[in-house]
């Protein structure tokens, strides 16, 4: 059995990665780009503006920290299920701005 080339394994790993990613949780290739193209600028907007989380996501993910987010779902204003969601939602957004080569090698 031959040794792969380190950049091979990464370029499969990061193609089953991708794979496992929900359709509808896939940002639009432009955001993608335009991350790329300017790898110091913040990224901190795209959740809020990249049109896969909803507002009550983005709210959710935005406007409470834990103890908060605990009280409201013990008083069931929201739904375990509504804050994993957008949380897993929000880190499927990150992965994919963060996995791109160009934004990795920028900060080697």
């Amino acid at each position: 059995m031959s040794q792969q080339n380190w950049e091979e394994i990464v370029a499969k790993k990061r193609t089953q990665v991708a794979a496992c990613l929900p359709e509808d949780w896939r940002l639009k290739q432009s955001i993608i780009d335009e991350a790329k193209a300017n790898p110091t600028a913040g990224v901190m907007h795209i959740p809020a503006q990249c049109g896969l989380l909803t507002p009550k996501e983005v709210e959710i993910t935005e406007n409470y920290d834990a103890v908060e987010l605990i009280q409201l779902m013990a008083s069931k204003k929201l739904t375990s299920y509504q804050v994993t969601l957008a949380f897993c939602k929000r880190a499927a957004i990150a992965q994919q701005l963060v996995r791109s080569e160009p934004l990795i090698s920028a900060y080697a």
